[in-house]
């Protein structure tokens, strides 16, 4: 063979072998979008939505939390107060310590088809904490009135005197 011959041979050879590479990194990106819309599926649970709103609260990210609130103008209130009392006045030492720190699910209890209480603590503070989760147009989503003041929502409220 001559050397055109061989540097044609070698190109057609890395040709190939490009096209493969670019054929299963093709593969692999499609078949990561389809774990992404597993997951994204997956994260439409009454748990997964709690766990993650956990998460962002734990963070001090405030803003994606508010993406999970159940939209009413009692949770957006206390929202706004938790992060106040976060940025303002939490040590910096304490917010290392929340975001660094494990959620544990202590118990779940579905009410029915649309509501599930869950009770959780984290691995910084170990205090019991519940949480409501309320499925409102086919999307969880969480009631923070009901962790704010659980036993005002539980209990029967007096009626006023005439």
């Amino acid at each position: 063979r001559n050397k055109r011959e061989s540097g044609l041979l070698y190109a057609a050879i890395r040709y190939k072998w490009l096209r493969a590479a670019l054929l299963l990194l093709a593969a692999g990106c499609n078949n990561t979008d389809k774990e992404k819309e597993a997951a994204q599926a997956n994260a439409d649970t009454d748990i997964n939505i709690a766990t993650a709103f956990i998460r962002t609260t734990l963070d001090g990210n405030y803003d994606k939390a508010r993406n999970y609130l159940l939209p009413d103008s009692v949770n957006t209130n206390y929202m706004d107060v938790y992060e106040r009392a976060y940025k303002e006045k939490m040590a910096p030492d304490d917010k290392r310590s929340y975001r660094e720190s494990t959620i544990r699910i202590i118990d779940n209890i579905k009410q029915n088809d649309s509501v599930t209480l869950i009770t959780y603590s984290n691995s910084f503070k170990h205090m019991p904490t519940k949480l409501k989760v309320i499925k409102q147009n086919n999307k969880w989503l969480i009631d923070f009135k009901y962790t704010v003041e659980p036993d005002t929502l539980s209990k029967p409220q007096p009626k006023p005197a005439n």
